[in-house]
């Protein structure tokens, strides 16, 4: 009897807490001027799963960078490197990513950057409306990395 009761009470913990042990994706976001232009960094971390919860850019940034253009993206893998091949989207208010599908299949050893492909055409991209972070196709445990958006006028 008491070897039923034992199990009963772990299955139930394992119920009520077994969620616990899923630690949850991070993002932090920091914003400076450099030289005129806004640079806005993230640095985010995947959950112990290798997914992503979408990350909203905080308002107080979105006010530093809002009617600003967004010329150039900087993705550099963090020291528990992401699947390669990650993708990474940053998407508007209408579900647009600003960078046109150009931070894509990022390296997973390497820091590469890129410019904004605007209909397939390298360009600027004017913000002017909510931005969210996504971060999809990797698969490594608690992954990390490290996104700079260079924004000028």
């Amino acid at each position: 009897m008491k070897r039923m009761t034992l199990i009963s009470l772990v299955s139930v913990l394992l119920v009520l807490f077994g969620g616990s042990a899923l630690a949850a994706s991070s993002c932090t976001a920091k914003a400076y001027e450099a030289g005129g232009d806004i640079v806005v960094e993230l640095a985010w971390t995947a959950h112990t799963d290798g997914s992503f919860t979408d990350y909203a850019i905080p308002a107080n940034i979105l006010t530093m960078i809002r009617g600003k253009r967004a010329h150039l993206g900087i993705t550099d893998p963090g020291g528990t490197a992401p699947t390669t091949l990650y993708d990474i989207t940053i998407d508007d208010a209408l579900g647009a990513d600003i960078f046109g599908g150009a931070l894509g299949d990022r390296s997973a050893t390497a820091t590469e950057q890129t410019t904004p492909l605007v209909n397939g055409i390298s360009r600027t991209r004017l913000v002017y409306t909510s931005l969210t972070l996504t971060i999809s196709n990797n698969s490594v445990n608690a992954a990390t990395g490290i996104i700079v958006i260079i924004f000028s006028d």
